[in-house]
């Protein structure tokens, strides 16, 4: 007999399988995880309960949560664990959950090494990525915040518990929080401010170095956004450059090529309709069907600047 889990995840990317498939490597339990389009299988022999147990446990501790997972089912199956391999591309995900203990720990013979690369997720290759952010205890306009102690979540922001957890996921992605703290407001003049959490090895320290200082978060610009939107269960990625998967070729055209990839993604690339909001390209209304694709209303001239300014004026007088 073997435990069976089925994963549902919204992506191709493999990292978060590749965890998965380094935990059973370490424990040394029967059982692969393998990736097909939108799902994970695992599947663990269950005849060796420590084994079994230090595999839940190494998951508890170790695994961390993505954006990308969905519904997981477990059943119990009547069937033979044979080992599989697996593997997985580099990708721009931050600091997984085991490298951030021997980088924040101090009885870590590697605390505070800036030399760690993530190779936890099955992943041979790695990535030596250059970050030239500037993080800064004093706000200026438009700036995101860097959230160095998670332990000041709540204090700090009104959240939801969806949110917290894109917040913390391994793709790291910036969100709009509700400032709940008086003495934030008053900094920024603001309600609401893009945060995000430590994502990469220098913002880690950065942010270890501002804990240690007792500042609960610092002020950068955020110019490499992986920007995303929750509502209620519904996670929206609006802009990206590091984790998502990038757009087959379907249209010459930029515009209709993205809402065909995005109909293609739900199975409807031939029986969709849409519409194309952009500041720099205007609006417009797509039909695809079994004969094509082509915008049905174009309204070209379009600013969104300009919308919001005559709406505000419109509201002061």
């Amino acid at each position: 007999m073997a435990i069976k889990q089925t994963i549902t995840y919204n992506s191709s990317n493999r990292y978060f399988a590749g965890f998965l498939n380094s935990i059973i490597n370490e424990v040394g339990i029967k059982g692969f995880v393998e990736q097909e389009k939108g799902i994970i299988i695992l599947l663990l022999d269950d005849k060796d309960s420590k084994k079994l147990e230090a595999f839940s446990n190494m998951v508890t501790k170790y695994l961390p949560h993505s954006i990308f997972l969905d519904k997981i089912e477990t059943l119990n199956v009547d069937e033979t664990p044979l080992k599989k391999t697996f593997s997985s591309p580099a990708y721009k995900i931050a600091l997984c959950p085991r490298c951030l203990e021997k980088l924040t720990n101090p009885s870590s013979a590697r605390y505070l090494d800036d030399t760690i690369r993530c190779k936890h997720y099955s992943n041979e290759k790695v990535l030596d990525i250059t970050d030239s952010m500037i993080y800064s205890p004093h706000y200026s306009s438009n700036c995101s915040l860097l959230l160095c102690d998670a332990t000041k979540v709540d204090e700090l922001f009104i959240m939801t518990d969806d949110e917290k957890k894109v917040l913390f996921s391994i793709e790291k992605p910036t969100i709009k929080a509700t400032i709940k703290d008086k003495v934030l407001k008053e900094i920024t003049g603001k309600t609401y401010i893009n945060v995000k959490s430590p994502y990469n090895i220098k913002s880690s320290l950065s942010a270890l170095n501002a804990k240690d200082s007792q500042l609960d978060y610092l002020f950068f610009e955020d110019t490499n956004q992986t920007k995303a939107v929750v509502m209620q269960k519904n996670i929206t990625i609006i802009k990206d450059n590091r984790v998502s998967t990038k757009l087959t070729n379907l249209n010459e055209k930029r515009d209709i090529n993205r809402f065909l990839n995005i109909a293609d993604s739900i199975e409807c690339k031939n029986n969709a309709i849409g519409a194309y909001l952009s500041v720099k390209n205007g609006i417009s209304f797509m039909v695809s069907n079994d004969i094509g694709c082509q915008k049905a209303i174009t309204i070209d001239d379009f600013s969104l600047e300009r919308v919001t300014k005559t709406s505000t004026k419109q509201t002061i007088h």
